[in-house]
């Protein structure tokens, strides 16, 4: 039986507790500016879509994103509780996100507190700053595994960890949890579904080349069945909904879903090669150094997939219509990435523990590796230093 998520945690050094006072107090600050309008966010837009949609008696679909900040501005009895409800659902899935991320690596980290601070430093990784030889723009056209300007990625993530983990223990176990499975994946489709464009194919492509028994193969294809049901609806919804009797009518321009492949990164892109090499070092850098352990595990092969399929739906679609430049398609990829890293530390740290006192050519590669990290989270701070001095997150 799985652990509760607040299993032991007293237990928890004082690491844990530091880092999420700074995770609580630091990404309150940066939801407060971008708020205020001293960082360019979306956060303006959404408060602004949700008074919009309820001043006529209509939901903005996906709903359960707008209903929860919402529902948390009644703790405020203030003329900005909208703004207050915002910033506390944006601060505790920041919380969420960080204390997932203790609790996945704790087998790994627990006797070395020097590693204990890697589940703080994810929070930071960020595309590797190139000092401007990649072009001007700091985030646009990279992929980054961090986003700090949009809300209903940031509320969604814990739901994504959570259905990733429960798919990954299907693979390990050959035994379905339907019923879970389908109460993570329904809650993502209420927030924000892009995370399922990357984890069903991922999943059926890592179940079409698994050995698994006849009940197994019943559950996973109805598991895909309703998932793709769920998002044929959530299409009708967001595009194609026209009766203004409807508690989900869209107000906005009706768009379609385009096949137009590069088309919006090439929007965004100044430099194709770099903005993707620069993305991707500490995996490019872990798969090349660790390549034989890690595509042995099967959470990084499931990991794996699903990013190369995040990556594909980004690299391949796009909307019609004035949302064509939001690149809608894009939210599935920070989320994929941040979970496809977090796999490969935990593989290269229990490396690391089997490993740590054998052959120094063992140690130059975990070394190498804890380099290419480290340049990542620098470059992550460099990018929040650059955002709060400038306003300007891209």
């Amino acid at each position: 039986m799985e652990k509760g998520f607040f299993h032991s945690i007293k237990s928890y050094s004082s690491i844990f507790w530091i880092s999420s006072v700074i995770v609580l107090l630091g990404y309150s600050w940066i939801t407060y500016l971008m708020l205020s309008g001293d960082i360019f966010s979306d956060f303006p837009a959404h408060l602004d879509i949700w008074e919009f949609y309820y001043e006529r008696g209509k939901i903005p679909f996906p709903p359960l994103y707008y209903l929860t900040f919402f529902g948390l501005s009644f703790l405020f009895p203030v003329e900005d509780n909208l703004k207050l409800g915002l910033l506390l659902l944006m601060a505790f899935s920041w919380l969420a996100k960080y204390s997932l991320t203790y609790r996945y690596l704790l087998p790994q980290i627990r006797t070395c507190l020097v590693f204990q601070w890697i589940p703080l430093g994810m929070l930071f990784i960020f595309p590797i700053y190139l000092l401007g030889w990649e072009g001007e723009y700091w985030l646009l056209g990279k992929m980054t595994p961090n986003l700090w300007h949009n809300g209903s990625t940031i509320y969604v993530f814990p739901f994504c960890f959570l259905l990733f983990q429960e798919v990954s223990r299907w693979f390990e176990s050959q035994k379905v949890n339907l019923s879970r499975g389908l109460i993570l994946t329904s809650l993502i489709v209420l927030i924000k579904p892009n995370y399922l464009f990357g984890l069903l194919p991922g999943m059926l492509l890592l179940f079409l080349f698994s050995n698994h028994v006849p009940k197994f193969r019943q559950r996973i294809l109805t598991y895909s069945g309703i998932t793709i049901a769920l998002l044929v609806i959530s299409k009708y919804l967001i595009f194609d909904m026209a009766s203004e009797q409807s508690l989900f009518y869209n107000f906005r321009s009706s768009g379609a879903i385009l096949f137009q492949p590069f088309s919006v990164w090439l929007e965004y892109s100044e430099s194709l090669v770099l903005d993707l090499i620069s993305s991707l070092v500490f995996l490019l850098g872990g798969v090349f150094l660790f390549r034989k352990v890690l595509f042995k595990d099967k959470e990084f092969q499931l990991a794996f997939a699903v990013f190369f399929f995040s990556l594909l739906v980004f690299f391949l679609f796009a909307e019609s219509g004035p949302r064509y430049l939001d690149g809608n398609f894009y939210w599935q990829v920070p989320i994929s990435l941040f979970l496809l890293y977090l796999v490969l530390v935990k593989i290269v740290l229990k490396e690391w523990c089997l490993k740590s006192s054998s052959e120094n050519a063992s140690l130059s590669k975990f070394i190498l590796l804890i380099v290419l990290f480290g340049f990542h989270v620098l470059s992550g701070l460099l990018y929040l230093h650059s955002m709060v001095r400038t306003g300007n997150n891209l």
